[in-house]
């Protein structure tokens, strides 16, 4: 099964793209689930661009990986040896040879307390990024719980959400005066 995973973002350019991650292809042309690539559809041009992930990234599990979009920058995020969250960020969009490492988070300084033999696929998302770069808010695969991280104090809250929200489904949107009809 393929999980496809879009998110939108808008450059600085007037267009806009959804970008997902699949699986890549082998020497032989077969979907091969060990590698990954990033796609790229540009709403303004209805072009199709295909992405590696940054060096060294080639064979992080898909799962445990994904795309957003962090003050207005396309980013890349995974699971480290399941210790670390690494934050890679495309400096200049659709040029995957300029990702350069943004962040990264151990999981011991996000304390979290959660038992996670009842949330096995357990991950963090991060969904959001102060303008100053010290807070970070994630979601992960505990419903009606987001994470806010204080980066420079090293402090976590636990945000409790009233509503029953299906993390998994969360996606970016960000607002484009560019028509898509």
């Amino acid at each position: 099964m393929i999980r496809i995973v879009v998110k939108l973002l808008v450059p600085a350019m007037d267009c806009c793209t959804i970008n997902w991650r699949a699986y890549g292809r082998d020497h032989l042309n077969n979907l091969d689930p060990t590698k990954f690539v990033i796609n790229s559809l540009d709403l303004g041009t209805e072009t199709y661009t295909q992405m590696l992930p940054p060096p060294g990234c080639e064979d992080v599990v898909l799962a445990a990986s994904g795309v957003c979009v962090l003050m207005n920058s396309f980013c890349f995020y995974h699971d480290f040896n399941g210790t670390d969250l690494v934050i890679w960020q495309m400096t200049e969009f659709g040029d995957d040879k300029s990702w350069t490492q943004f962040l990264k988070f151990s999981y011991n300084d996000i304390p979290m307390n959660y038992d996670f033999g009842r949330y096995p696929d357990f991950r963090l998302t991060p969904l959001y990024l102060s303008e100053n770069g010290d807070t970070v808010v994630f979601v992960n695969s505990v419903p009606d719980r987001a994470i806010i991280y204080n980066r420079r104090t090293n402090k976590v809250k636990k945000a409790r959400i009233n509503k029953k929200i299906s993390w998994s489904s969360v996606y970016d949107y960000v607002e484009s005066l560019v028509s898509t009809s």
